[in-house]
């Protein structure tokens, strides 16, 4: 094992990925852990989280000389300051990923000049002519538009009005399987209700396989879902390009889970951003977030290692 060791890691409402290379870009072991990007400091025990993921790395940590976290929330003070008390001797450098750096740097590798990350929340970065454009990243309670946590409200929000309506049972099978289908009585309705409003956004998150699900055995429900969701996706993408795009800047880099979930998902995109993009295309499948923090993170200690020379 190479006695300069890098951890690039990236994490947010639901999961962390954390990866260990060499500063050749070697990649060396691969962990996944609780996500710690959180609106606000202390609702989450971060270090503990941190630790845990970290631990299934198998690299002592004397060894890691540069830290770089990809945070998918504001915490960014609360996460380096555990990043520092788990990891001492290593410089650490903690970004969020909607500042775009490390997105860009990301897209420039597939000829494309913005980019939209969809996970547990959603948000677009985009450059022309040296300005740069940012879209969404407004959080769960302003707009979460086109992402897996806010799919997940929306289906929480029609099973709810299902129940109201008596359909409760047949709307949306298998999703939120712990809430009630039933509430004939007003103490079931309080029961439910708080049981709804205690569900969390990673957990909110978490039923975008089973929506996928459905939508491909042709649920309206589902379906419907996704083409908002498709929708939201489009209008990002559209809100970070230009209107008469460059002929080398053509591609939108799709990055995040939400992309992951079917081809169904990925074409309903494909035909919305061709309502306001024509000449723009996403780039699926082109890598993960977690590669695209490694590449950052080797970038960014070779380059402090030049300029200490």
């Amino acid at each position: 094992m190479c006695d300069e060791l890098l951890l690039a890691i990236d994490t947010g409402g639901s999961k962390s990925d954390f990866l260990l290379l060499d500063p050749e870009k070697h990649y060396l072991s691969r962990s996944r852990g609780k996500g710690v990007g959180a609106l606000n400091p202390g609702t989450l025990p971060v270090e503990q989280y941190l630790r845990d993921g970290m631990n299934e790395l198998g690299a002592p940590t004397d060894r890691i000389k540069f830290v770089f976290c990809s945070l998918g929330g504001p915490n960014v003070d609360e996460v380096t300051s555990a990043l520092k008390t788990l990891i001492p001797k290593a410089a650490i450098l903690v970004k969020r990923e909607a500042d775009g750096d490390m997105i860009l740097a990301a897209a420039a590798a597939y000829r494309a000049k913005a980019a939209v990350l969809c996970g547990t929340g959603s948000v677009a970065v985009g450059e022309s002519g040296g300005v740069r454009s940012f879209s969404g990243g407004w959080g769960p309670y302003l707009g979460d538009g086109g992402s897996g946590g806010g799919i997940g409200y929306d289906a929480l929000r029609l099973l709810l009005r299902a129940v109201d309506s008596g359909e409760g049972e047949s709307v949306l099978p298998g999703i939120f399987p712990e809430l009630p289908r039933r509430a004939e009585t007003f103490a079931k309705r309080m029961s439910l209700k708080m049981a709804a409003t205690r569900v969390s956004r990673a957990e909110m998150a978490a039923q975008l396989p089973r929506i996928a699900e459905l939508a491909g055995h042709g649920d309206p429900n589902a379906v419907g879902l996704l083409n908002k969701a498709a929708a939201e996706v489009a209008f990002l993408a559209k809100t970070v390009t230009a209107e008469t795009p460059e002929a080398d800047a053509d591609g939108v880099l799709a990055l995040g889970g939400l992309f992951e979930c079917g081809e169904l998902f990925r074409e309903l995109c494909r035909r919305e951003l061709k309502k306001s993009r024509a000449r723009y295309h996403f780039v699926f499948g082109a890598l993960k977030i977690i590669d695209a923090a490694a590449d950052f993170a080797v970038k960014i200690y070779n380059q402090q290692r030049v300029d200490i020379k």
